[in-house]
């Protein structure tokens, strides 16, 4: 697989007849060796779905058609109904040795976000194809212990195992003897009074020859 991951998406409804819409939803996944090549083919992305006419905002707080709407919990907005013609869109590009998300862009994806759980949203986009069975119904909570599994720490894996911390190597040049006395005796000190001795040797020498 290549390194870098593009992913785009197109979205909104269409009328069908004047009492029915469908959804209209078109992603593409394309893979690149570069990062240059990943970002220009971004570009000429966002170019070609700029043309397209965007539904009408309104606030969250002001929208409560909640069979109809379209939320973007990255700017917390949420969309009218879409009239025909208009469409929403957006990209991501990846890094899919590392497994994130790199950029951003556009104004929202159909199903991922920045502000969702970045483990959900790893698992949209880099879950192997052969990892968990197509159609596969959770039971209450597996999914969480998927996603915990699969994209957090794994310690909730029946096999894991937590690691020895590493040991504390004893260097004996610095180790503290304790005498029956209780008190300590440090070896580099006894070194270093060993060397006050000796260039006190040298003084009381210099001064017998000068003498």
């Amino acid at each position: 697989m290549k390194k870098y991951l593009v992913v785009t998406n197109i979205w909104g409804k269409k009328e069908v007849t004047m009492w029915l819409s469908r959804d209209v939803f078109e992603e593409e996944k394309e893979y690149f060796d570069t990062l240059e090549e990943a970002e220009d083919f971004a570009w000429l992305f966002k170019e070609y779905a700029s043309v397209y006419p965007n539904p009408e905002k309104k606030t969250w707080d002001n929208y409560f058609d909640k069979s109809n709407k379209y939320y973007n919990a990255k700017t917390k907005l949420a969309y009218n109904t879409f009239k025909p013609g208009e469409r929403l869109w957006g990209y991501v590009i990846c890094d899919t040795e590392e497994c994130k998300v790199l950029e951003w862009g556009g104004l929202c994806m159909y199903n991922i976000s920045k502000k969702m759980d970045q483990r959900q949203v790893k698992d949209i986009l880099f879950r192997g194809e052969d990892e968990i069975p197509k159609d596969y119904v959770w039971d209450t909570g597996e999914y969480e212990g998927w996603l915990q599994y699969r994209w957090g720490d794994g310690k909730n894996a029946l096999d894991y195992v937590e690691p020895e911390k590493p040991k504390k190597i004893k260097n004996p040049e610095l180790e503290i003897e304790e005498v029956e006395d209780n008190t300590y005796i440090d070896y580099n000190d006894d070194i270093e009074n060993s060397f006050l001795k000796e260039e006190d040797k040298e003084k009381l020498k210099r001064l017998i020859d000068r003498w």
